[in-house]
């Protein structure tokens, strides 16, 4: 049997709206040489519903776990039975934009298949209102860029940025087949906590010397009160916490706190010390480090979830943690945090998380249904994420 050239794997939570979306955006490409492997992650028959509205196909196949996994554990169960050359992670709340694989071949193809991971940006479905946003680009002069994995990690360690887009995350990318298994084979599964989705990335470019970058949304994300990153920067998601089991999630940083960018950096370290290659010697801008946790922070606050005493906890450590720095170090962070509470403005695509916003998302919604009516010209009133990827 001939190997095709993606292996799609879609690890599911048995949401079936969100499943069957991400199956059509993947079946319905105008690209044919690929395998979609649906991972149910040992749930209550809502995936089976779903596969069998599409097991005709025979491009689809659907797998499924004999416990309850963590999210770590079922990214490598699920991504162990790709047979594709290039394996991609498509989440069940992922959407591929309709000619998405053709535009990733085309662009692996022109580097003479010597391509071992390639990203791209994304974009995300606002629910409410029908519409997509997060659909510019950082590079005004190219669309397909091949950076030095050595770079992208410099530039991870100086402050997320806009580079955040280009990291090979299991989200947005894609990696050949050889290459992660040369990965298992000398540092194990390349999905570890905390968050697979950038240790994974961490690993890709500590092992390969380039990522193929496509700087243009491939991929539409929904359902994001659904996210655990979502939660995750709004509140705490304890509940993801605990399914990792007995794992120290600050020992490689320097507060000791669950937010979510410090556990990001918590990843970034672990990988360099595991893997080294392209990683070793790439530093922490630590004031970049601390401004990225606080904007977190001003976030959390805005959002309305936790409860004072548990904000006036998170400030006083990270205010701990820097305080044990030396003093340039201090005076850099303290200048940074003061542009950033001027500028900050609440990130659009978490207001569906918000406090205030889930206690009148109904009302939210028909004001935002009505306001498009009236207001925009008549292709642009409210459409379905498939729609908006470019299907039907």
């Amino acid at each position: 049997m001939k190997q095709p050239f993606f292996s799609i794997i879609i690890p599911t939570r048995g949401r079936p709206k969100y499943l069957r979306d991400a199956i059509v955006s993947a079946l319905k490409q105008d690209f044919e040489d690929l395998e979609v492997v649906v991972s149910d992650n040992y749930n209550d028959g809502q995936t089976k519903v779903v596969f069998d509205e599409f097991k005709e196909d025979r491009r689809l196949r659907c797998v499924r776990t004999d416990r309850l996994l963590n999210m770590p554990e079922h990214w490598e169960f699920a991504t162990q039975h790709a047979c594709g050359q290039y394996v991609l992670i498509l989440t069940d709340r992922s959407v591929l934009k309709q000619g998405a694989l053709k535009t990733i071949h085309d662009g692996i193809s022109s580097f003479n298949s010597s391509v071992e991971v390639c990203s791209w940006r994304w974009s995300l479905y606002d629910d409410t209102a029908g519409s997509e946003y997060g659909v510019g680009s950082m590079f005004k002069d190219k669309d397909t860029i091949n950076f030095p994995s050595r770079r992208l990690a410099e530039e991870f360690a100086n402050g997320l940025g806009g580079y955040v887009y280009c990291l090979p995350r299991g989200l947005n990318s894609c990696y050949k087949s050889t290459l992660m298994q040369r990965i298992r084979d000398e540092f194990g599964t390349p999905f570890k906590p905390i968050s697979p989705d950038y240790y994974s990335a961490f690993v890709i470019m500590g092992t390969a010397q380039e990522v193929l970058y496509i700087d243009k949304p491939l991929v539409v994300f929904q359902g994001n009160a659904d996210s655990n990153g979502g939660r995750g920067m709004t509140g705490i998601d304890t509940g993801y916490l605990k399914d990792l089991g007995e794992y120290d999630i600050h020992t490689h940083v320097p507060i000791k706190s669950p937010l979510l960018k410090n556990t990001v950096f918590e990843d970034f370290f672990v990988a360099r010390e595991v893997i080294g290659g392209n990683l070793k010697g790439v530093e922490c801008d630590w004031s970049a480090y601390f401004e990225t946790c606080y904007c977190e922070l001003l976030i959390k606050k805005d959002a309305g979830i936790l409860s004072s005493d548990v904000m006036d906890e998170l400030f006083g450590e990270w205010k701990r943690a820097l305080s044990t720095f030396d003093q340039p170090t201090q005076k850099a962070t303290k200048e940074r945090v003061e542009i950033l509470i001027e500028s900050f403005i609440f990130p659009l695509h978490l207001k569906c998380i918000q406090k205030n916003t889930i206690k009148s998302s109904y009302l939210i919604r028909v004001k935002s249904w009505i306001k498009k009516l009236i207001s925009a010209p008549r292709e642009e009133k409210w459409r379905s994420v498939l729609k908006i990827a470019g299907f039907y």
